[in-house]
């Protein structure tokens, strides 16, 4: 399964539907349903109140769940994409809006009842799930 490694508080906002974009400085052409792992950098999680937060937002190097991604736009012509709803404070909040980005657009997040450890990658790389399914989710 095509997995993206995501530094974490913003992992574990993706698959509890806090966060609806992906923000990062390079396009994609993948669509559909790819897995979440949390990767094992934790430098961004000193700058959020942890006890308060949802345990996906707190585990690393781990696979946490899936989420389909349905379009990869500029961030600056998403108006004209049709996606101006989802440009929120918060959203803004919880990514880099600079100019030249891109977001990929996220929808339907699926959070496994248990992480699944795994060693990450940069960008995009495969990820095999365990025989038998994840937490009912094949």
């Amino acid at each position: 399964m095509r997995t993206l490694t995501v530094l974490q508080p913003w992992a574990g906002l993706i698959l509890t539907g806090e966060k609806h974009i992906e923000t990062r400085g390079w396009n994609t052409n993948i669509r559909g349903r790819v897995a979440i792992h949390a990767g094992v950098n934790e430098k961004f999680l000193k700058e959020w109140p942890r006890s308060s937060m949802h345990w996906a937002c707190n585990a690393t190097g781990c696979v946490l769940g899936t989420v389909e991604i349905v379009d990869c736009i500029p961030l600056n012509r998403i108006a004209e994409r049709g996606y101006l709803y989802l440009a929120t404070e918060k959203e803004r909040r919880l990514g880099d809006w600079s100019p030249g980005r891109y977001g990929f657009v996220l929808r339907n997040p699926i959070l496994f009842d248990k992480p699944i450890a795994a060693k990450g990658k940069q960008g995009w790389w495969d990820w095999q799930p365990p025989k038998g399914g994840i937490d009912g989710h094949a």
